[in-house]
């Protein structure tokens, strides 16, 4: 176990060293973003650190996906590598998703081993995640009790698993991470994988609250603080609607067209005003005072 802590501590130093490298990097060549310029060697190393810690998992490899899981999950493991399949060949196909290897898909069997992987604390949790190039998916049963037996109807399961579960919001992440090269604020990305969340199941994420709030976080907040506002339920539900609104106004090209732009390693803000014609923020309050919504102060 110290053996196994000490060489998890060491890649995650070797990180940070190519993290802040890639930061001077681009102080010295403003013309390459950072991220863009560590992001691969990052994703690279992620892969290797996290293939050595489930090295005792089952695996099993198909053409897109590698997908590492606890034998008490064969059942699950084999529907969902179907179901990641299914869902890569339509990124691939309707955004043409620019992969070159497999994709590792790391399966827990419930929300503690999830915790501690991540370092959360006990309140946290998600049925999936993305980050620096895999994607993590919590056990379908621990979030889903309306889940049958995937042995003795594994069409039922799949089928639900389709509607209910994370793999199209979190291969939205990795792809965007991958056709920007990690340049987008924390916001857009979780708004642009809520409206293609929306858009390729017809999911659409209104617990409590966000469904029609007395008042809106503004768009600084948004920006600067997405991951620390109290209520992350509204915070989702606001970003969702205002890229909902922005591409309605200007069409799914303007997508493409951003996206290129921060390809470039265009900043945001740039890159919003020259697709859209204003700045982020007066496209947010535009919205929101066209939407009949309050700012908070």
């Amino acid at each position: 176990m110290k053996t196994t802590l000490r060489i998890i501590r060491w890649f995650h130093w070797v990180f940070i060293y190519i993290l802040l490298f890639g930061l001077f990097f681009g102080q010295i060549h403003p013309g390459v973003h950072a991220v863009a310029w560590t992001q691969p060697v990052l994703h690279e190393g992620n892969k290797l650190v996290e293939t050595w810690r489930f090295r005792d998992a089952e695996r099993i490899q198909t053409e897109h996906i590698s997908l590492f899981y606890p034998p008490s999950l064969k059942p699950q493991a084999r529907l969902i590598a179907r179901e990641a399949e299914r869902v890569y060949a339509r990124f691939e196909q309707r955004y043409g998703l620019p992969l070159n290897d497999p994709v590792p898909v790391f399966l827990f069997p419930d929300r503690t081993s999830l915790q501690e992987h991540f370092f959360w604390h006990k309140g946290q949790s998600a049925s999936g995640v993305y980050y620096s190039g895999a994607i993590y998916l919590l056990n379908p049963h621990i979030w889903d009790q309306k889940l049958p037996d995937p042995k003795a109807d594994p069409q039922t399961w799949a089928k639900r698993f389709r509607r209910q579960g994370p793999l199209v919001h979190e291969f939205a992440h990795l792809y965007l991470d991958k056709i920007t090269k990690g340049n987008y604020p924390r916001w857009y990305t979780e708004a642009f994988a809520q409206w293609v969340e929306y858009k390729e199941i017809g999911y659409e994420w209104t617990p409590g609250s966000n469904q029609r709030p007395d008042a809106l976080y503004a768009y600084s907040d948004l920006l600067r603080h997405f991951d620390d506002l109290p209520d992350q339920a509204l915070a989702y539900r606001e970003s969702f609607l205002f890229l909902q609104w922005s591409i309605r106004r200007q069409g799914e090209d303007s997508l493409g067209k951003l996206h290129k732009e921060l390809k470039r390693g265009q900043d945001f803000a740039a890159a919003w005003q020259e697709v859209y014609g204003e700045t982020p923020d007066d496209s947010f309050r535009q919205w929101a005072r066209q939407a009949g919504y309050q700012l908070r102060d």
